[in-house]
């Protein structure tokens, strides 16, 4: 595991932060069995349903009534009309390098950390550190789509979130 890592005393690159432990471990066990089955392994040791299509996600099929009142909740805090969404699914012991999500049509993401193993995920500040968000099972977290974020590697230690984009009216 990495260093020990200290988590910022504000959320300050956190745009809304909830908690939900709900989701079924039948329908989770479901989605995580089809990721394993269906997905390739990135080279970068992830198994993630973000290239496959939206419309034969099995998540999207069988959780979006656990996640539209979610998405509906994060719009309503942030004050914006929501348009649609999407999310995927990530099963990982690798990592993943710092990215953003500027270049799809969102106005807000988030990460969903369904069976976090510790505190992998982080933003990118200013001086290209590591910002450590607090991320415990059930957090949810949203966040611009320029903020520059990535996930260290767990090496061996299997984790799984549910990442999303959510579009607004003029995005």
């Amino acid at each position: 595991l990495p260093k020990e890592h200290t988590h910022m005393e504000t959320d300050q690159y956190v745009l809304w932060r909830g908690r939900d432990t709900s989701i079924s471990k039948d329908k989770l066990s479901s989605v995580y069995s089809h990721i394993i089955k269906t997905c390739n392994k990135t080279e970068s040791s992830v198994f993630t349903s973000f290239f496959t299509p939206v419309d034969e996600r099995l998540e999207m099929k069988i959780l979006n009534d656990e996640y539209v009142p979610i998405m509906e909740t994060i719009c309503n805090y942030l004050n914006m009309d929501m348009h649609g969404f999407q999310y995927w699914t990530q099963i990982y012991d690798g990592g993943h390098s710092a990215h953003n999500h500027a270049g799809y049509p969102c106005a807000v993401c988030f990460v969903h950390f369904i069976e976090p193993i510790g505190s992998f995920f982080y933003f990118v500040g200013p001086n290209k550190e590591k910002i450590y968000p607090k991320q415990e099972k059930g957090d949810i977290i949203a966040f611009d789509p320029h903020q520059m974020h990535g996930i260290d590697a767990s090496h061996g230690n299997q984790r799984m979130t549910i990442a999303g984009n959510i579009t607004s009216y003029g995005n």
